[in-house]
């Protein structure tokens, strides 16, 4: 399956892509790499200017950054991305097998992979898409921390929402959730 979903992605990859914010970013992590020059905010939010001035951090700019190190090529950084949204789709995968059983994982995937917004999300490189994949291991992190009953687990899977929230200000909508779930699998262990 994993096979597929990364054929019809490589199918609809199409660079350069006409989108703004993509380039953008693109030409803010060369600066970054290519001056050392490091930005103290992010890219502004979706309500830009509706709730005064509301931004993201700049840990997107600089994980964006980190990929362009290893090559400077938009081209490179939309694999990377398309490898990310692979890497997404076995983490659904592994998470619904964890918690249900293999036959409602592979039918997981199978409606996840081929959603139209999530084959979107492997067009470009951009806030959202790279969130998503840090945002599913913490979650698997804390499935695995539950299950296994290991304190790292638990560790690393905050680490990671951490890291989701910095490059995108939206996962903070599911920190109540979220604490709900880490007290409750404290209280059982």
């Amino acid at each position: 399956m994993l096979t597929l979903a990364l054929a019809v992605r490589f199918r609809n990859f199409d660079y350069p892509l006409v989108n703004g914010e993509t380039h953008r970013d693109y030409l803010v992590a060369r600066h970054i790499t290519a001056y050392q020059e490091f930005p103290l905010t992010g890219p502004c939010c979706l309500f830009n200017g509706a709730f005064g001035e509301v931004r993201n951090s700049p840990a997107y700019y600089y994980l964006v950054a980190a990929i362009v190190a290893i090559k400077d090529d938009i081209m490179f950084l939309g694999l990377i991305n398309i490898f990310l949204q692979i890497g997404v789709i076995f983490m659904v995968y592994s998470l619904a097998k964890q918690l249900f059983s293999p036959i409602i994982a592979s039918i997981t995937i199978i409606l996840f992979s081929f959603n139209w917004e999530i084959l979107r999300q492997s067009l470009f490189m951009w806030q959202p898409h790279l969130m998503h994949p840090l945002i599913m291991l913490s979650y698997l992190l804390l499935v695995m921390s539950y299950f296994r009953k290991n304190y790292l687990w638990l560790l690393l899977s905050i680490f990671f929402f951490l890291l989701a929230a910095a490059v995108h200000n939206p996962v903070y909508g599911v920190i109540p959730i979220y604490t709900v779930l880490i007290f409750l699998i404290l209280k059982k262990q």
